[in-house]
């Protein structure tokens, strides 16, 4: 069923969907629970919020995006994900209706620095916010395919060759094979030694830093989508 189905049905009365839903979307929740985190880390540990405490805070969001949902304007996800992300703001930066305070937007975040950033200059621009999710994941894109590019250049010609046209080309093996002109079987071994070595030494080392967010967000997406944009897929990258 689709996300918007599972609206529908708890709409209707079937509330034993709405954990179908959040099953659905957890990895969504988790990988915005995760970059939010990170993006606003000093914030986040000031105020002792963590990952979980974001994600769980997300699971009250979704069940009022579902209440106020409009079925065609937009996808649920679409929808949901700006619900969570300003749910974020409002928790971390004290505006949530939940917190029994109120703090100024004047106060410098650091109380034993006067010229620190008030709050003021870390609360994002509500019209420039997708504009900044999108520089921040061009910039992360970029890292990950030099990464794994690095990566790759540590083994053997043939193996990167087999790699590329497998995952970056989107070639079953017999198109490999044909592209290196080798056998079908050739082209299995050289890819099998490849992915064992990418699973060890450096270059596990140097991609490991992405398992979790490959994991949790581009696997929702998908495994051709990774590979097109990175140069890997999440099936792959991610063992």
């Amino acid at each position: 069923m689709s996300n918007e189905n599972f609206i529908s049905a708890i709409r209707d009365g079937d509330t034993s969907k709405m954990s179908d839903l959040w099953d659905s979307l957890y990895r969504f929740t988790y990988q915005q629970a995760y970059r939010f985190y990170m993006r606003y880390f000093a914030q986040c540990n000031a105020s002792g919020i963590t990952v979980d405490d974001l994600i769980q805070h997300a699971y009250i969001t979704l069940y009022n995006a579902v209440q106020g949902y409009k079925q065609g304007e937009v996808l649920f996800i679409s929808y949901y994900g700006k619900a969570m992300k300003h749910g974020f703001l409002r928790l971390v930066f004290g505006q949530d209706k939940s917190l029994s305070y109120s703090v100024s937007f004047d106060v410098p975040l650091d109380d034993e620095d006067s010229n620190s950033d008030t709050l003021a200059d870390v609360t994002p621009d509500p019209d420039a916010e997708n504009t900044i999710d999108d520089v921040a994941e061009r910039d992360y894109q970029r890292a990950l395919s030099a990464d794994i590019n690095t990566a790759l250049s540590m083994i053997p010609d043939d193996e990167q060759n087999v790699i590329r046209k497998r995952f970056w080309g989107n070639l079953n093996l017999t198109e490999t094979a044909a592209e290196c002109e080798i056998t079908y079987t050739q082209v299995r071994s050289l890819e099998g030694k490849a992915l064992n070595r990418l699973r060890s030494g450096n270059r596990i080392v140097l991609l490991r830093k992405y398992r979790n967010d490959v994991i949790n967000g581009y696997a929702y997406h998908g495994t051709y989508a990774l590979w097109k944009s990175t140069g890997t897929s999440s099936k792959e990258y991610t063992v």
